[in-house]
């Protein structure tokens, strides 16, 4: 009668989300680092944006406020515009040439 041999264990497994984080390290250090640029810089055009209506209690004239507001606003799209264009491009350099950006 044959000896009986104990199974080999299997390997445990990591979680889902820890695979992927070691898989794709180096993409999520550079979304993680342009939404929390992306965020500061939203957060200074608030306090901008608080500032105006800070001038408009304290009774600037309106045609002031109104060039300074569109200076604001077009600061909002030149923001986003930029630092999605460098997302974008971080992101297809990091997965056309698999190299750390």
């Amino acid at each position: 009668m044959p000896i009986a041999t104990p199974a080999e264990l299997a390997q445990p497994r990591g979680h889902f989300l820890v695979e992927i984080w070691q898989e794709n390290r180096e993409i999520f250090k550079v979304l993680i680092g342009d939404a929390f640029l992306f965020q500061t810089a939203l957060a200074l055009l608030f306090v901008g944006f608080l500032g105006l209506r800070g001038m408009e209690w304290a009774g600037f004239p309106h045609e002031r406020i109104l060039s300074v507001e569109t200076v604001h606003y077009w600061g909002y799209h030149i923001v986003f515009v930029i630092f999605i264009a460098d997302l974008i491009g971080k992101l297809l350099w990091f997965l056309l040439l698999k190299r750390k950006v």
